[in-house]
């Protein structure tokens, strides 16, 4: 019997790629072979692997709905995998659930909570597919014995580590002509009554994110601690380095700036950890097992989460940072918070406990059992299929993202294209050594860990 081939896309290659990468090793354990490609190359993975199942990280964008419904005329089973799936808010959730495309063709979807799954029943109307509450993959980091894999912490001056994680990936647009923000929230805007007013969200994340440098800047200079910080995936790194570069010697010897380690490991070497208004790092703090810190940035209907807020300890004075900080670096001083975490990520998280690769990986098992090679019809194969598909090989062969273009890539050595989105999703998309080298980490630890079986 031949080996069934799986398509696991990829949206950005810090946040998505190690869990992705941890699914296809659990995936392999079981006899499947995977491919990890970017999100861009949607298009050309059916023509040039001929998989038994594409997963993707969301169904929401037009394209995206009508090439699931190809795909399943074709045999091919699709699957949905998000990569941001909290929604908290109602309306959010809603949306997310139907989607602005409700005939998208969907397999099995993975939710990670069953307020989603019962929003997905509800909405889609019988076209869900088959709905498994899994929670979020990423979280497998913080458990037995995954959270060894990476054991990279760079140090510095053997303090105690602070990790500052921002969320600010909205800020940006205020920089920018106003119609990029048009474009972006086109698809919510009209659909999400709290999404109506989406400049103000952006406008709030500008100001929170300027607000969030003097607490840096104290902890800096109490030559205390050292300060890693991360900034979200989707901010510019240009806001954080010209800041960088008005600090004083003696702060920039605490400071590490790393925007591109996996969360995850940051999380497990840090000591404490600051968020600020929702930010999935502080759930991943609590899991990790992290004392938390939340800086109360000005409060916005979409933004702030009044439940987390009063789960973590909060600061709303640069002035206390540090005093605040050396007392919850005391052992217990969170413990009063602990039930009430647990109950929030058994609500929202599916109750972590480091098994939810191999969870996803079952269920996909599950979904293809009784799939054979006669199920793909391979219908109606298209010349610019064809081509998408070839090119993507090729561009695999040399080591490029499907996206790479001679324009955008000379375009990336110059600080006046940081911002074009061209750039952007270059550096945002995966290789194939990016693959490489995250799959041969997962192997090789799997290899020499007497827990795991190797891939």
């Amino acid at each position: 019997m031949s080996i069934k081939t799986i398509v696991i896309l990829v949206d950005h290659k810090v946040r998505d790629l190690p869990p992705s990468a941890l699914i296809a090793f659990e995936l392999e354990l079981l006899g499947f072979k995977v491919e990890l490609q970017p999100i861009d190359a949607y298009k050309a993975v059916y023509a040039a692997f001929k998989p038994s199942m594409v997963i993707f990280n969301h169904l929401l964008a037009s394209h995206l709905a009508a090439y699931s419904r190809d795909l399943h005329e074709r045999g091919v089973k699709v699957g949905v995998l998000l990569n941001e799936g909290l929604l908290y808010l109602d309306d959010d959730r809603d949306f997310n659930a139907q989607g602005a495309h409700p005939d998208a063709h969907v397999d099995l979807f993975f939710s990670w909570n069953e307020k989603y799954k019962l929003s997905l029943l509800k909405n889609r109307k019988g076209k869900a597919g088959r709905v498994v509450v899994v929670g979020n993959p990423r979280m497998d980091f913080y458990f037995s014995p995954w959270k060894m894999l990476w054991t990279n912490r760079e140090q510095k001056n053997n303090k105690k580590r602070i990790l500052v994680a921002t969320n600010f990936g909205l800020a940006k647009f205020t920089e920018r002509p106003r119609e990029e923000a048009d474009k972006h929230f086109s698809m919510w805007a009209e659909k999400v009554p709290l999404l109506k007013d989406y400049y103000s969200i952006c406008e709030t994340h500008a100001l929170s994110r300027q607000m969030l440098l003097p607490y840096i800047e104290e902890i800096l200079s109490s030559n205390l601690y050292d300060v890693v910080l991360r900034i979200h995936p989707r901010e510019s790194k240009e806001f954080y380095r010209k800041w960088i570069a008005t600090l004083h010697k003696s702060q920039l010897k605490n400071l590490i700036f790393d925007a591109e380690s996996p969360i995850s490991m940051l999380i497990n070497d840090c000591d404490l950890e600051i968020s600020m208004d929702r930010c999935s790092t502080a759930l991943e703090s609590w899991i990790a097992g992290k004392p938390t810190i939340e800086i109360e940035c000005p409060s916005h209907p979409y933004l702030t989460d009044w439940d987390i807020r009063a789960l973590n300890v909060g600061c709303s004075d640069p002035k206390n940072i540090n005093g605040l900080i050396s007392e919850q670096l005391k052992t217990g001083a969170q413990k009063m918070f602990l039930d009430k975490r647990n109950e929030h990520l058994s609500i929202w998280l599916n109750s972590p406990n480091g098994r939810t690769c191999s969870s996803i990986a079952s269920e996909i098992a599950v979904e293809l059992e009784d799939m054979t090679s006669d199920s793909l019809n391979g219908y109606g194969l298209k010349f610019g299929e064809l081509k998408k598909g070839s090119k993507l090989k090729i561009w695999n062969y040399f080591n490029l993202s499907y996206i790479w273009k001679p324009s955008s890539y000379f375009k990336s050595f110059f600080k006046r294209y940081h911002n074009d989105k061209s750039v952007m999703d270059l550096k945002k998309g995966i290789k194939p050594t990016d693959v490489d080298e995250m799959m041969s980490a997962i192997r090789n630890f799997a290899s020499s860990n007497s827990g795991l079986k190797k891939g």
